[in-house]
């Protein structure tokens, strides 16, 4: 499963209490798997 140029990511986190954040990236770097 390896992140090629292209592909969509949903990153997100939650902390303590009522923290949260997320993110949305296109990935741009070509790794050597794809």
């Amino acid at each position: 499963a390896a992140l090629c140029k292209g592909d969509n990511l949903i990153l997100a986190s939650f902390g303590g209490g009522y923290t949260w954040g997320s993110i949305y990236v296109k990935w741009a770097y070509d790794g050597e798997n794809c």
